[in-house]
């Protein structure tokens, strides 16, 4: 579950994206080259392309902040 809320925190830092709990990055025909690049080295993002973590918004509340 840390990795997964980690891959989450990395994808809603990423410019020109958005993060949505139920759409995921809800990728769009205009960006999808740039989520192409992005999947190629961070694999484990992929299922986040247009699905989103329905357990972020919990994990947020329970994981540490980063100081």
């Amino acid at each position: 579950l840390k990795q997964i809320y980690q891959v989450i925190l990395a994808l809603q830092s990423v410019s020109g994206w958005t993060w949505d709990d139920k759409k995921g990055c809800n990728i769009t025909p205009e960006v999808e080259s740039s989520w192409a690049a992005y999947v190629k080295i961070h694999k484990q993002a992929a299922p986040f392309k247009k699905e989103g973590w329905c357990h972020f918004e919990l994990m947020s509340q329970i994981m540490p902040s980063a100081a």
